[in-house]
């Protein structure tokens, strides 16, 4: 089932367009309609719910004619695609999938520092974060050095407020850390790895 995520509403009127009756009028300018609408929402990708409002007609058959015309043009569309009947009002509603991505996909691409959040945490709250994941990676058996990998702005604040704290987790695991700055880090991204005593290493998520 296509789930539509926006609206197109398309109006249809009469125009300029004259024949013989007003009957075969309002047919001969929906029938032109229906084939300019289709042809618009295949070249134009349209995606979600679309409803076309056409000119009202009373005659059962000219009704009838123009919800197979527009079928039989939507046919060439690859899209995936589902089309009610004209309603009393002359109203037609389709849902239509998009074939090619949009135009924001195909422009942008996702933050990879929010990843499409739009917000940041705070760099107090990341080297939080970066506290824990050490005193996990120290509390391990047998290792030997932690090296973590972080944004300059998170090493800055490491290291000016949070030195003394660091030195004790050393003294107090017999183990040694070391931290390297990394510009194409994230600010929320935080590597750090356990060395042990056989040379294995882990990484601490």
């Amino acid at each position: 089932m296509i789930r539509p995520k926006l609206l197109v509403a398309i109006d249809v009127n009469t125009g300029k367009l004259k024949a013989d009756s007003l009957d075969k009028t309002l047919l001969e300018t929906n029938l032109l309609a229906a084939r300019e609408i289709a042809r618009q929402i295949r070249l134009r990708d349209l995606a979600g719910l679309i409803v076309i409002d056409f000119i009202d007609m009373d005659n059962p058959s000219h009704r009838t004619k123009l919800e197979q015309e527009f079928n039989k043009h939507l046919e060439v569309d690859k899209a995936r695609e589902t089309v009610t009947k004209l309603s009393e009002f002359c109203l037609m509603e389709l849902t239509r999938q998009r074939q090619r991505p949009s135009l924001s996909r195909a422009l942008f691409r996702t933050c990879p520092t929010c990843e499409g959040r739009g917000v940041l945490q705070s760099i107090p709250t990341v080297v939080l974060a970066f506290m824990r994941r050490v005193r996990k990676a120290m509390a391990q058996d047998n290792v030997v050095n932690v090296e973590a990998t972080v944004h300059p702005e998170v090493a800055a604040m490491l290291l000016n407020e949070k030195r003394r704290e660091m030195s004790k987790l050393e003294d107090y695991h017999n183990c040694g850390m070391s931290i390297i700055t990394d510009s194409e880090v994230g600010r929320e991204d935080i590597r750090v790895v356990a060395y042990l005593e056989n040379e294995e290493k882990l990484v601490i998520e």
